[in-house]
Parts: C-alpha cells; sequence; structure tokens
C-alpha cells in the first residue's frame, strides 16, 4: 500500500476565519489567489488544487497512492493567540472529517491543536482520533517560538504515547525568522533548520528518554540531520553538559529511523546521505518520495506503529 504521508489541506472554514483577522496569521484573497500570510516574512500563496478533492483523487490514482493523510499547512491554529487557537483547531479538525467522509478509503486525517490550554487540547486530541478517527497529531517545530522539549508539552507527549499516536513533525515559522527574512530564505532554508532544531532538542533534553514509546515522523529527509550526525555525536559528547540529560549518544538512542539506513546510524557526508535516500526503506522504515507519492508497509496501529521512534519521510 502506498501512502501519502505529507499532504495538506486548508479548509474553506479555516480560510474564512483567518479572512477576518487583522494581525498575522491571516487570509487575504485578490487576484484569483488565496495568500495564506503566516508571518511578516512567510507568506504561502496556496496552490488551487490544496482542496481539490477529485483532482487529488485524479492525481492520486495517476501515480498509484492508495491513501493520502491530510493535515493543514501553516499557518496552524498554534500560531493564533488565546481561545482563539484552540476553536480554530476544532473547526478545522470538523471541516477535515466532513470532506474526507466522501472518500475515508482514500483520505485519512492528522490533528493539529492549538495549544492555548493544555486541557482543552488534549480533549479536542481524543475527539479528533477517538471520534473523528484520525490517524495521528501534527506538532509543528516551535510553540509560538517555544522550543518543543518545554515541560509545557509533556502532557501532550504522555497523552500521545499512551495512545500509540504518531507525531508528524512539520516546520512553521522558524525561530531565527528575524535572520532570513529577506530572499524567502526562511521557507526555502529556515523550515528545515527550525525542523532540525527541534528534533535536537527533543533528543538532548532527555524529553525522548522521558517518554521511550514516542513515535515521530520526520518530513524532508531528516532536514539537516543526517548530514550532521557525525558532528552532532561528537560535540555533544566532547563539551562540557552537552550530554547532561541523556544517557547515551545521540546516534545511538535508537529512536530513528530513515530510509536504508539503521536507526541513526547516519552518514555525515552531503554525497552519502542523499544516495541513501535511494535506497529501499528496510521493513519498519517509512519514506516518503515526492510530496505525492509514499510508501508504507502495514504495521500495527496508528500510522506508522513503527518499533523505531523516529521515521524520516522525504518529500
Amino acid at each position: 500500500m502506498k501512502i501519502d504521508i505529507q499532504c495538506h489541506c486548508f479548509p474553506e472554514q479555516v480560510i474564512q476565519r483567518l479572512e477576518r483577522r487583522t494581525d498575522f496569521p491571516r487570509v487575504v484573497r485578490a487576484d484569483g489567489m488565496t495568500r495564506l500570510l503566516v508571518s511578516p516574512t512567510t507568506v504561502w500563496p496556496m496552490p488551487p488544487g490544496m482542496n481539490d478533492f477529485p483532482l487529488k483523487l485524479e492525481i492520486m490514482d495517476k501515480t498509484g497512492v492508495d491513501v493520502q493523510v491530510l493535515s493543514l499547512n501553516v499557518p496552524g491554529p498554534e500560531r493564533l493567540q488565546g481561545p482563539e487557537a484552540d476553536e480554530l483547531a476544532r473547526v478545522a479538525h470538523d471541516a477535515l472529517a466532513e470532506a474526507i467522509q466522501h472518500r475515508p478509503d482514500r483520505f485519512w486525517g492528522i490533528a493539529t491543536l492549538g495549544f492555548h490550554d493544555m486541557d482543552a487540547s488534549l480533549r479536542e486530541l481524543d475527539r479528533a482520533v477517538k471520534t473523528l478517527g484520525f490517524k495521528a497529531v501534527q506538532l509543528f517545530s516551535n510553540l509560538r517560538g517555544k522550543g518543543l522539549d518545554d515541560p509545557f508539552l509533556h502532557p501532550f507527549y504522555a497523552r500521545c504515547q499512551e495512545m500509540n499516536l504518531p507525531i508528524f513533525l512539520h516546520p512553521t515559522v522558524p525561530v531565527m525568522e528575524a535572520a532570513a527574512a529577506e530572499y524567502h530564505l526562511n521557507a526555502m532554508v529556515g523550515f528545515l533548520f527550525d525542523t532540525t532544531l527541534a528534533a535536537l532538542r527533543l533528543i538532548l533534553s532527555g524529553t525522548l528518554e522521558k517518554f521511550p514509546r514516542l513515535t515521530f515522523v520526520l518530513p524532508h529527509v531528516g532536514s539537516t540531520i543526517p548530514y550532521l550526525m557525525g558532528r552532532i555525536d561528537h560535540l555533544s559528547g566532547f563539551l562540557p553538559g552537552g550530554r547532561q540529560h541523556i544517557s547515551k549518544a545521540p546516534s545511538e538512542q535508537r529512536n530513528g529511523c530513515c530510509p536504508g539506513w539503521k536507526p541513526w546510524n547516519c552518514p555525515t557526508s552531503s554525497y552519502r546521505a542523499l544516495k541513501s535516500v535511494s535506497v529501499a526503506p528496510p521493513r519498519r522504515c517509512l519514506m516518503t518520495g515526492r510530496k505525492r507519492r509514499a510508501f508504507l508497509p502495514p504495521r500495527r496501529s496508528g500510522l506508522t506503529g513503527a518499533r523505531s521512534r523516529w521515521t524520516m519521510s522525504r518529500r
């Protein structure tokens, strides 16, 4: 079975909510185009086919994709402030579930939370999974500038671990936004730097050891981590305090998996890393091809149910 795990949808109900806003994030429609204004430096022209489900099905049939797993693109509801963030998450889930119900055999859903109030977010996560049937949850690479190792998120991780629910780690406006404001550098490289920082903070803070059964999906071939794993291992062991919160080297955490590699046994040179992407994945790995192609061997519950806690997908 071929499953596309990184396919976005931006429901009309969410667009209308964001159109009413005057501050970022917001949506502007002009000249026949819908623009997602995520931040002053990050603006996404919305592809015309993003919400076109007949077109999605046509492309899936042509490329042999059996299922698309749909998630929100940026801006996610967590970019909003106050209770509006949690409300937008509920609106998005209802709209996504309504769209999916017409072809539940071809489309699945990924939840995305507002994280204004943790208790409300956990209730919404339960509803999205247990009532609406969503298969995973999407977590953006920072929470309004807050790192993903922040204890605020620990109840969320505990719930995901309890539910055996995969977490899809998606980039958002990076914490280095100001340094990459020109030339669309945030979209070009800033997003990948931010998911790199997010993943490493989860590892080096000991968060993954605290929640040993969590499963993450890290898109874009693991961002920059496969190319830097040797350096990460060396300097985390060499610099004072680099591993003060973890019991073993990052590459020995047994929580990473990417096509053709043993968990976290990643090459350190660009040539070898790129070459590895083209290697057929082992059975417990998930590999996505271009954004519309993915290959996922059937496993147990959830999106992956993989034994390895990190799965690197290729966009």
